[in-house]
């Protein structure tokens, strides 16, 4: 598999030392490197020493091995004095819901004892979720969080588990063939535990026990586990009758394992007491994890092979008393290898992360809030439904209250870009080392990639290369030189110049000490490019000085067959897992088949056994796609003799690009094409005889040699063929710069979900449709939708709709009718309620309607009216305090709903002229766009509101300038400490977009977009705020803080993203009623 992600061991300062990491015996043999990694073993466990004997670096406490391949990096960036600069190198908040991972569906809701379970029941490496079904005679569901649909292949149709409103289920590989069985406990049958197969649908013959002591006590309880670190899962059951005694069995041989067991615990204190099993020291083995409600919710940890409480493991305190659906799971949800002891709370829903070994909660984990508290019958699981993705497990919140969905939540923070580098070279496929001499040492295979993160150094827009590079690093303060023979110096800098003028370039290796890189994003999306694009260039850069060149072993671009992040067509969009949907940053772990470009036969592909995409080029030099792992037509016949697409057996395709010549530094290509060569926009690429035949001229960069031919393309495998040791430095190679990934990103993204405009209702003449609202969940796309008569477009002769869409197919689902005129949509995922703002229903012109709509059954909850004499503009939810706001322009308010209640609370008097609206839920602040210029005082600016449920607070306006700014449209962006105002301007005075500072309100810069600023959005990790203006969207980089890149639209009114990784905006149209998906790349870079 492409190695991209699991348990992260390699550590950075500041985070804790892994489990297990005990330090050998501190005297190798001299000159000793038994992992060959060209760091000898005295230097990974004593230290890098300075000539007088003092630590430069202590690789131990790093993580670093000598029985374990290590790479280690010293990382300086360049940041302003606010860091507002700065790469995202380690993530961002933690407990955010996960994009890609959810079942919207299930029959978990249709009977109160019906009970879910996590496993891999297929042995595909990913958990399934099985729900238990009282109501269907036992039945076992299956659901696969990836495809989010029910399994056609896995499940049981039949269990004993409606036999008993006691009886149990869990999941594990009770029998040790490697895939998980369902287990389930029966009250009814004297304890008697049956196994199922979810393959075959039936119960396992000679697995099961037949008599345990399960039914002894309607507390007791099963959980499924290896207890005794022999690799196969035994089944557990604690007795609240004989003192919380814990028996353990094996389904193989039907009995109690003799001499596992615990005779005594806390179990039977309390009937709300729980039991779960798992790894939660990472030494290997599981252990026995009881949640005491009696003793303020203690979590004792048992060991069934010692029979005795753990001296050293355990929570003193936790949450799990605070109520009785309080409940306790285990699962390893920030990849450190060992399982975290989860706690999710009624109150509020939130889930806790706690860590047995230093007995308290893991900081930077956890979910802040959940639809848990929702339901009493709500029920917490976690497990790896991603396959290793990010090297941790998913928390899941299975919800009655909402159809049985199934919600899932990363507890720890978005993988930042040297998280990604780092847990990719954890997983990678290099061997262990076998008859490592050092006792406690880390053994596992993989690689140890340790990075510090050293200085922040004074801003530098280019620097010239290699010599200001090379001067940084001379400078004692920056880099110690005596670590310069075993670590990669890195600096993150904005652009660079090697004597031709500053270049868009990604990044730079090879020049001076080949051990050494620069990353330079300066010129990508916001600045600093998107994590994606910040995670490919680090390993990128970093891959070359470990040898590897961009064709892997050779200097060819863009081959089709070589699946690797040196590849410039997966550097920065990654490669596309088909089965997840994730985005991997990956060296190649496969040498593919060579390549005949010439004769290429179309059965064969590049023949990966990967689900991954690769990208390739046509004869007239377009970027096409196509599955890495199955026949490719080359040749885009769509036909042949044979009746298929793709079984050519002899086509000739110049599938790798093959750029001779490319334009210099300018961007402007001086060369003309020799012999066949052809022009394909400023580059020159070999012709039809696979030969570069011209000589580059003026600036002009000879990509290829005269004369040199590129038709055998080999394939690579990365891993295989790491160089640890130095070499001599070769030539700097020629990087990819901006305008080459925007080509091949947009391919990319175009092939991901193209796009697309999709008309809301069916056209009426006479009339306009406007959709002035849109908004987004995970599955789902809302837009407001009503006809307006062009001869009187304030009046509309019937109702307008709340317009549903499947964000993954972009067709409608469903229309729900709502009040007259809506204008604004909010969504409340933690409740499941939509907000739509209308306008004022005939007979009653000083009252607007807010419509609520449950989210699961799309149908109308209540209406509330609301006193805001037409001037309603924008609608907006605090989903941490369940308020929503209305904003009344005409009266100078805030209207406070609570979402609970859906009653009117006691409104927010602010200055006249509140528009369009954004909630900051960190720290309960709304923030208000202010345009009030028909009167006198005229106000400009912008109003945050502090309203945490109890007391409320009315900032002093930040004044925004001339009236004529007229702010229309707030986003705000926390990871970045920013306020973006849209502004639609007037006269003399330009549309704009305004830009603030988060935590002071300070007002930063305004920057000029075409057209009138009617929203604005903001994406976080990609840098990018977007401004819908008339004909276009406006993409507006953080750290630029000027237009970046515009994108056609028709007359956008409203935007929406989701800032979870899909890279797409959402924009409804003033009068087409139509609802537009654009990609981030779409449009032209400026």
């Amino acid at each position: 598999m492409i190695a991209a992600g699991a348990a992260v061991a390699a550590m950075v300062v500041g985070l804790a030392q892994p489990a297990g990491a005990a330090s050998p015996p501190p005297r190798p043999a001299a000159g000793a490197d038994v992992d060959g990694d060209a760091i000898p073993d005295a230097v990974e466990i004593g230290g890098i020493r300075r000539a007088d004997g003092s630590m430069a670096m202590d690789l131990a406490a790093l993580g670093a091995s000598p029985c374990r391949k290590s790479v280690v990096v010293e990382i300086d960036y360049m940041a302003e004095g606010d860091h507002s600069h700065a790469p995202d190198l380690f993530g961002g908040p933690p407990g955010q819901p996960d994009a890609h991972l959810g079942v919207d569906d299930t029959r978990f809701e249709d009977d109160g004892h019906n009970q879910i379970a996590v496993g891999d029941l297929d042995g595909n490496g990913r958990a399934d979720i099985a729900v238990a079904d009282h109501s269907e005679g036992g039945r076992v569901h299956v659901y696969d969080a990836v495809t989010h649909q029910v399994s056609t292949t896995l499940g049981v149709h039949d269990t004993r588990f409606e036999n008993h409103g006691h009886n149990q289920i869990a999941i594990g590989d009770v029998d040790g063939q490697g895939g998980a069985e369902i287990v389930l406990a029966d009250h009814s049958e004297g304890g008697r535990v049956h196994v199922y197969d979810a393959v075959t649908h039936q119960a396992v013959p000679g697995l099961g026990v037949a008599d345990t002591r399960f039914n002894d006590h309607g507390h007791n309880q099963l959980a499924v586990g290896d207890v005794d670190g022999v690799g196969k899962d035994e089944i557990v059951v604690v007795d609240h009758s004989e003192g919380g005694r814990v028996h353990v069995y094996d389904a193989v041989t039907h009995q109690a394992v003799p001499g596992l067991g615990v005779a005594d615990t806390r179990f039977n204190d309390d009937e709300h007491n729980q039991l779960v099993v798992g790894d939660v020291d990472g030494v290997g083995k599981d252990e026995i994890v009881v949640a005491d409600a009696s003793e303020g919710g203690r979590i004792h940890v048992y060991d069934a092979v010692t029979h005795q409480a753990s001296p050293t493991l355990g929570v003193d305190d936790s949450t799990f008393e605070d109520d009785g659906h309080n409940q306790v799971a285990v699962g390893d949800v920030d990849g450190n290898g060992r399982e975290e002891i989860l706690v999710a709370n009624d109150s509020g829903g939130r889930v806790d992360a706690l860590d047995a070994t230093t007995r308290r909660s893991v900081p930077g984990v956890g979910v802040s809030d959940t639809r848990f508290n929702d339901d009493d019958h709500n029920q917490l699981a976690v497990g790896d439904l991603d396959d290793g993705i990010d090297g941790r497990a998913e928390v899941m919140i299975a919800d009655a209250s909402e159809g049985g969905q199934v919600q899932v939540f990363d507890a720890g923070p978005p993988l930042g870009a040297v998280d990604r580098a780092m847990a990719m070279f954890d997983e990678a496929p290099v061997p262990a080392v076998n008859g490592c001499p050092y006792p406690g040492a880390d053994t596992r295979p993989g690689i140890d990639l340790v990075v510090e993160v050293s200085n922040t150094l004074p801003e530098q827009e280019v620097l010239s290369m290699p010599e200001d590079f090379d001067a940084i690093k001379a400078d004692p303060a920056n880099f110690d030189p005596a670590r310069d023979p075993y670590v990669h110096y890195n600096i993150w800098g904005h652009q660079y110049d090697t004597g031709l003028g500053p270049t868009g370039s990604s990044g730079l290796a090879w020049f001076s000490d080949d051990q050494d890189f620069l990353v330079s994003l300066g010129g990508f999306a916001g600045g600093n490019g998107t994590t994606r694009h910040q995670a490919g260039t680090f390993v990128h850069e970093l891959g070359h000085t470990l040898g590897l060149a961009h064709g892997g072993g050779d200097g060819v671009n863009h081959k089709p067959n070589y699946l690797s992040a040196m590849n410039y067509n997966f550097q920065l969009s990654g490669l596309k897992d088909l089965t997840t949907g994730e985005s991997l940053v990956a060296y190649s772990d496969e040498t593919l088949p060579t390549l005949d470009a010439g004769a290429l036969d179309e059965p064969a592909g590049v023949g990966s056994s990967h689900a991954v995409r690769t990208t390739y080029s046509d004869n007239t030099g377009k970027e096409r796609t196509a599955r890495a792992d199955r026949a490719i037509d080359w040749s885009r016949s769509n036909a042949d003799g044979v009746g298929g697409n793709n079984d050519d057996l002899d086509v000739s395709v110049r599938i790798h690009r093959g750029t001779c010549v490319g334009p210099g530094q300018n961007g402007v290509r001086d060369t003309e094409a020799a012999a066949d060569d052809e022009v394909i926009g400023e580059e020159i690429r070999i012709g039809p005889n696979f030969v570069c035949d011209t000589d580059a001229q003026g600036d002009d960069s000879q990509e290829l040699s005269v004369n040199a031919e590129r038709r055998m393309l080999d394939g690579f495998d990365d891993w295989d063929n790491l160089e640890f040791a130095n070499d001599p430095v070769p030539e700097m190679p020629a990087e990819i710069t901006v305008g080459e990934a925007d080509e091949l990103e947009q391919v990319h993204d175009q092939d991901d979900a193209p796009d697309t405009t999709v008309a809301l209702n069916t056209p009426r003449p006479g009339f306009t449709e406007p959709v002035l609202g849109v908004a987004v969940d995970e599955r789902r796309l809302y837009a407001t939708h009503y006809y307006a008569a062009v001869a009187e477009p304030h009046l509309s002769d019937r109702r307008g709709s709340l317009v549903v869409l499947d964000r993954a197919t972009m067709q409608v689902t469903k229309r729900v009718p709502v009040g007259y005129h809506p204008r604004a949509v909010a969504v409340n995922q933690e409740t499941g309620r939509i907000y739509v703002l209308n306008g004022a229903p005939p007979g009653s012109p000083n009252t607007v309607d807010l419509t609520v709509v449950d989210r699961r059954t799309l149908s109308v909850v209540t209406t509330v009216s609301l006193p805001t004499g037409q001037a309603a503009t924008d609608v907006v939810v605090n989903e941490r305090t369940n308020r929503v706001y209305v904003s009344n322009t005409a009266h100078g308010r805030l209207h406070v709903i609570d979402g609970a209640t859906n009653t009117e609370l006691p409104s927010i008097v602010i200055p006249r002229g509140p528009t369009g609206m954004a909630v900051d839920e960190n720290t309960n602040t709304v923030y208000v766009a202010m345009n009030h210029r028909s009167s006198l005082p005229t106000v400009t600016g912008l109003v945050a509101v502090t309203d945490d449920g109890r007391t409320q607070v009315v900032h002093p306006l930040v004044d925004l300038g001339d009236p004529l700014v007229q702010p229309s449209d707030v986003a705000i962006d926390p990871l970045n400490d920013r306020i973006y105002v849209s502004g639609l301007g007037g006269n003399t005075v330009r549309p704009s977009l305004s830009i603030l500072e988060l935590s002071t309100r300070r007002f930063i810069t305004r920057t000029d977009v075409v057209g009138p600023g009617r929203a604005v959005a903001v994406d976080p990790f990609a840098h990018q705020a977007f401004v819908a203006a008339q004909g276009r969207v406006d993409v507006i980089g953080e750290q630029s803080m000027t237009s970046e890149r515009t994108i056609p639209t028709e007359q956008a009114f409203a935007i929406a993203i989701d800032e979870k990784g899909d890279r797409r905006m959402y924009t409804g149209d003033l009068r087409s009623g139509s609802l537009t998906r654009l990609a981030y790349s779409s449009g032209t870079r400026k």
